[in-house]
C-alpha cells in the first residue's frame, strides 16, 4: 500500500466522499484528488496543512512518515554525518578555560543580573569538579560524547538562554529550550531542516511561521531535539 493509498483507505473508513472531505476541510476537490493519486509526495505539503489535513482522519502524522518515507531513517543519517563533522575533541583543560573565558566576558558585560551569573559559575564549577573526579585529576582527557551531554552541555544551556525568558507556553519557546539543552545551532538546525538560517530564526521567535515549514523539516526538527510529536495538535 502506498502513502496516496493508506490516505484514501482512512477517508473512506471515515465515509466522506472526496467531495465531502473537501467542503470539510474547505479546499478544492481536485486537491483530494492530487493526494490520492499515485504520484503525489506528502513530503511537499506544509506542516499545517498536513495538521489541517491529516487530524480529521486520525492518520498518525509520525507513523504515516517514517512508514512511506523512512523519516526517521534520514535523521539518523543526518545525525550521524553531523557528529563525524563535529566531534568532541576538547580535552577537560581546554574546554574548562573556554566556558570559563565565556563566562568571565558575560560577566564583564554586566548584561546579566549577579544571581544569574553566580548560577553559571556555581554550576561550571560544580559539573567540572566532577569530571575531573571521574577523571582521576587527568585534565587531559579528551571529553567522551556522554561526559560533555552530562557535565557540558546543562552549563552551556544556562549560558545559552542567557537573559532570555523561555516560558514553554508556546511552539517557539519548545524549540528553543531544545536547542539551547543541545550541542547543535541554528545553523546545524537550518542544515538539518533544509531551511535557510533566517527561516530558522523566524520560526523561533514567531511560532505562526512553523506551520509555512515542510513536514519533512518540521518531524526532522522534532526527531534531532528530542521533541515530542504530540506537539503537532498544537500547531
Amino acid at each position: 500500500m502506498t502513502a496516496n493509498d493508506y490516505f484514501k483507505k482512512k477517508r473512506t473508513e471515515k465515509e466522506y466522499s472526496t467531495k465531502e472531505f473537501a467542503e470539510l476541510l474547505e479546499i478544492p476537490v481536485s486537491s483530494i484528488i492530487k493526494y490520492e493519486s499515485a504520484d503525489f509526495n506528502f513530503l511537499n505539503l506544509s506542516t499545517g496543512k498536513v495538521c489541517h489535513v491529516f487530524f480529521p482522519l486520525d492518520i498518525d502524522i509520525p507513523w504515516f512518515f517514517n512508514e512511506y518515507y523512512n523519516i526517521y531513517n534520514i535523521c539518523e543519517d543526518k545525525i550521524a554525518v553531523w557528529e563525524k563533522e563535529n566531534r568532541i575533541e576538547d580535552s577537560i583543560y581546554s574546554i574548562k578555560k573556554k566556558i570559563n573565558n565565556r563566562i568571565l566576558k558575560i560577566e564583564s558585560r554586566k548584561s546579566l543580573p549577579a544571581d544569574k551569573i553566580l548560577i553559571m559559575k556555581s554550576l561550571f564549577k560544580k559539573n567540572l569538579h566532577d569530571l575531573c573526579y571521574i577523571s582521576k585529576g587527568n585534565v587531559d582527557k579528551i571529553i567522551t560524547a556522554e561526559e560533555y551531554e552530562k557535565y557540558i552541555i546543562p552549563i552551556l544551556y544556562v549560558i545559552r538562554k542567557g537573559k532570555n525568558t523561555i516560558s514553554n507556553n508556546n511552539i517557539s519557546d519548545i524549540i528553543m529550550d531544545k536547542l539551547y539543552y543541545s550541542r547543535y545551532s541554528e545553523v546545524d538546525l537550518a542544515l538539518f531542516c533544509g531551511v535557510s538560517k533566517e527561516h530558522v530564526c523566524r520560526f523561533l521567535k514567531d511560532e505562526t511561521k512553523i506551520k509555512t515549514l515542510k513536514i519533512s523539516s518540521f518531524l526532522i526538527l522534532c526527531y534531532i531535539l528530542g521533541i515530542d510529536f504530540d506537539i503537532l495538535k498544537r500547531i
